[in-house]
Parts: structure tokens; C-alpha cells; sequence
């Protein structure tokens, strides 16, 4: 941005910055790890912008794989396309109404964590997410209230849990997921017409 002071652009009628749409181009080299931009802006504008403490933000992608992380990060940029949580310590996803500040949300990475539940409403407003990786966790049952709000899914994946009995309910509420992945799991039983309500389904 040339001319004017950068903080001009920083305040729109909706409370929000106004070159929202301009972050990925303008605004992350100098924000991601700059000590003296966390500390000159305050305030919800700024924090749309941050990237967290431990992760690494490169144009959409907030990428905080591999910190030891025991819960999802309080705060993520609004900006954020692409989630990656995968190779922390997590074992609970709570249902804090993180992803209801994410509109623009598409994928969530958080494959080899140590998830063993998922609280139903933990996805609250995540509708524009299209794939979900869960693999190599420790879930031992799945059931539609853990994914409620990802009514656009598109790609499940669950490889490599505990899995071991799918229901008539366990995947309801996702009519839009394609491709779904239960390979090496402990599955032992599978109820009849379990997988009816996944109508779009062509990949397994």
C-alpha cells in the first residue's frame, strides 16, 4: 500500500478492516512474528490479522503443526483458508465457537494428535469447510453431533483410529461429503444402512 499512513485502512463501518480482501498480498510478511506491529495495533481489527503465537501464517494458510499444542489456539486471523493443526498433543476438541470467526475457512488438518473426542458443536460455524483430516488419532466412536456445522464437507478423512462400530447416526448430517476414508480402524460392526445419509458419496 503506498501513500497515507497503514493504519487509515484499518477501520471499516462493519468494525472489521476494510482491506480484508488486500491481507493475503499486503499485509502478512510484516505482521507474522513482527513484535513491533502486535504491539502498535490493538484491538478486534488487529486481531483479525495476527498470526498466533507458535504458528506460521503464508498467505491464507495458518500453518501450526508440530508445537506441542494441547487445544486449538484461542485466536486465528479471519483471513484463513487452510488449517493446519496436525502433530500437536490435542486429545479434546471443545466447543469454543472458534471456526464461527473463520468464514472463509476450507480445510482443517489435524491428523496425528491425540483426539479421543470431539464436543458436539466444536464445528459451530464451519459450513464453508470442505476437508476434515482426522487421521491417525485416537477416536474410538464417531457419531453426526461431533461434525454438526460442516454442512458443506466435502472430504472425511478417519484413517488410522480405534473406530470400531458405525451406526445409523454416525455420519448423519454430512449429505455433502464425497470421499470418505475409515481405513485401519477396528471396525467390527456396521449397522445397516449406516451409511445412508452420506447421499453424495463416491469415494471410500
Amino acid at each position: 500500500m503506498t501513500g497515507g499512513n497503514a493504519e487509515d485502512g484499518f477501520h471499516g463501518t462493519s468494525g472489521h478492516c476494510s482491506y480484508q480482501q488486500m491481507f493475503a498480498g499486503i499485509y502478512f510478511p510484516f505482521i507474522s512474528g513482527s513484535e513491533d506491529y502486535r504491539s502498535k495495533f490493538t484491538g478486534k481489527c488487529f486481531m483479525d490479522l495476527v498470526c498466533p503465537e507458535k504458528c506460521r501464517c503464508e498467505g491464507t494458510v495458518v500453518d501450526c503443526s508440530n508445537q506441542k499444542l494441547t487445544r486449538l489456539p484461542t485466536h486465528l486471523p479471519e483471513y484463513t483458508t487452510d488449517l493446519r493443526l496436525n502433530d500437536n498433543d490435542i486429545s479434546v476438541l471443545e466447543a469454543v465457537g472458534l471456526f464461527k470467526k473463520l468464514p472463509n475457512l476450507r480445510k482443517i488438518n489435524l491428523s496425528n494428535n491425540k483426539i479421543k473426542e470431539i464436543r458436539e458443536g466444536a464445528f459451530d460455524g464451519a459450513s464453508g469447510v470442505q476437508e476434515l483430516i482426522l487421521t491417525e488419532n485416537q477416536l474410538e466412536s464417531v457419531h453426526g453431533r461431533m461434525f454438526r456445522g460442516l454442512s458443506g464437507l466435502k472430504t472425511l478423512m478417519l484413517r488410522s483410529n480405534s473406530i470400531s462400530c458405525i451406526n445409523n447416526d454416525t455420519f448423519a448430517g454430512l449429505s455433502s461429503v464425497r470421499l470418505l476414508s475409515l481405513y485401519d480402524n477396528h471396525i467390527s460392526t456396521i449397522t445397516p444402512g449406516a451409511f445412508s445419509t452420506l447421499v453424495s458419496l463416491s469415494t471410500m
